[in-house]
């Protein structure tokens, strides 16, 4: 699927980007404003460049959609849970 980037608050598109094949759930900013993670109905969490809009990483350690992510207060950890409850938590630079 194509996702739009929007501005905001005037909400305008500025870029699209293929990401996940099913519909993005959630999404969450790192503290340190270098990357965003999105998880989606697929079960898949995607880590993305916020300057490059690139994927840099996939972790796909879910069976079950991803309805929440959160990172470490460092940036250093991305902890994503499914409806199954189960609670995935990877280092973002090795995966």
């Amino acid at each position: 699927l194509r996702h739009v980037v929007f501005s905001y608050p005037e909400l305008k598109p500025i870029q699209s980007i293929n990401a996940h094949p099913s519909n993005c759930i959630c999404i969450k900013f790192d503290p340190t404003g270098k990357y965003f993670a999105t998880g989606s109905a697929d079960a898949l969490v995607s880590l993305w460049t916020v300057e490059e809009l690139v994927c840099v990483r996939c972790f796909s350690r879910l069976d079950w959609p991803v309805r929440t992510l959160s990172f470490s207060h460092d940036g250093k950890m991305l902890a994503s849970a499914s409806e199954d409850h189960f609670i995935d938590i990877a280092e973002v630079e090795t995966g």
